[in-house]
């Protein structure tokens, strides 16, 4: 069939009476469309904008080219002309040149078109970091769960340290720590075990409970000194600690150097001997050997003090600070006695009889005269002012 292309020297004479009712139709349907682009395109200057034609329309290349071809019909050929006419309403004019766009407006669509891209992007940002903290938690969880069944998690070794005098199994015994068994639950319980080693074993001044590399315990002890040893029997030798711990089980057959202790039980009288002994001046302190407990009646907590001069002092077992005259008093002594310094001091020789050691006399100036059964034999003795 060929096709039917009206032109401006068609007559309508020359046409069949379809052909002159189809070119009809076409020129009021251009007539029309010429209408349409004057009223939609019509240009417009906006004066107070500099330089409105600075962006050059470019038409799009993927744009479609609309054709409009016409066939000539047949006599059998029936047109549905209002069809046709409905179907070029709704094509769009390929022709028609865009607005004017100011650089404002540009740059304001531009911002509109990138912000759906941002959004996206933050959106995926925080997708990202949450999926990246479940993960660590799980991680984590995960560890902890291998930790728990693992052999790491139990308690492998206990380390004793600063211990000279008590045993490693005595300290051991006390605690109440085990091997193999779960080392948090017993780390968190060691101020406990720690409390009850230093009340079950006497002599520790502290101790302290701590972890050391993975699943080890280490015990800190802090033992009081030895500060002498008790005599038993003249052969036994048992260390006694500054706190007054008789050390029973730490028995020395071989006398030892040091001061020594006789007639003494564990308990606070003794530790206050030893407290008050500790305050006696060096040089006064180097001169005894031993400390008897010798309670009166009237006196429970007499002591006798046997010096390396040969001297005897008879003192209060809780205060002994008038040791701090022996070296003035004994320089007065024409022979080896024994000084008694209960209540006031005043001395008197080896030999003199019980009445005598009863009833010193005394000088109102400080001056105590020990008298004996020989008048020939009496010394006096100067006592210093205080």
């Amino acid at each position: 069939m060929k096709k039917f292309t009206p032109t401006k020297q068609s007559k309508k004479s020359s046409l069949s009476p379809w052909q002159q009712q189809n070119l009809e139709f076409l020129q009021k349907h251009r007539k029309e469309q010429v209408h349409q682009k004057e009223e939609i395109y019509e240009t417009k200057v906006d004066s107070t904008k500099t330089n409105p034609f600075k962006r050059q329309y470019i038409p799009p290349i993927d744009q479609p080219k609309v054709v409009q071809r016409y066939y000539k019909p047949t006599d059998f050929d029936e047109v549905d002309e209002e069809k046709i006419f409905q179907e070029e309403q709704e094509e769009p004019l390929s022709t028609a040149p865009p607005e004017l766009v100011s650089e404002d407006e540009a740059a304001k669509d531009s911002q509109e078109q990138t912000l759906p891209n941002k959004k996206k992007h933050a959106l995926s940002k925080k997708v990202k970091l949450q999926l990246s903290i479940l993960i660590s938690i799980l991680t984590f969880c995960i560890l902890i769960t291998f930790y728990y069944i693992s052999p790491l998690s139990n308690l492998s070794k206990i380390n004793i340290e600063g211990n000279e005098i008590i045993s490693n199994k005595a300290i051991l015994e006390a605690s109440h720590l085990k091997v193999g068994q779960r080392l948090w639950h017993q780390y968190f319980q060691k101020e406990r075990d720690a409390q009850n080693i230093k009340r079950t074993i006497s002599g520790f001044k502290s101790v302290t409970i701590s972890l050391t590399h993975l699943n080890e315990l280490t015990i800190h002890v802090q033992e009081y000194p030895i500060s002498g040893y008790l005599i038993v029997d003249k052969i036994k030798y048992y260390p006694i600690l500054s706190d007054g711990t008789i050390l029973k089980n730490k028995q020395l057959k071989i006398k030892p150097k040091g001061i020594f202790f006789e007639k003494f039980k564990q308990g606070n009288f003794l530790s206050k001997v030893i407290a008050s002994y500790n305050k006696i001046p060096e040089q006064e302190r180097s001169m005894i050997t031993e400390i008897v407990a010798t309670p009166t009646k009237k006196n429970k907590n007499l002591v006798t003090l046997y010096m390396k001069d040969g001297n005897q002092v008879q003192v209060s077992g809780l205060d002994m600070s008038k040791m701090k005259y022996y070296r003035q008093i004994s320089a007065q002594m024409n022979d080896k006695g024994v000084i008694d310094m209960e209540v006031g001091i005043y001395s008197y020789p080896y030999g003199n009889d019980d009445e005598t050691r009863r009833n010193p006399s005394a000088v109102a100036d400080g001056t105590v005269v020990s008298s004996s059964s020989n008048t020939s034999t009496k010394q006096e003795i100067v006592i210093p002012q205080n």
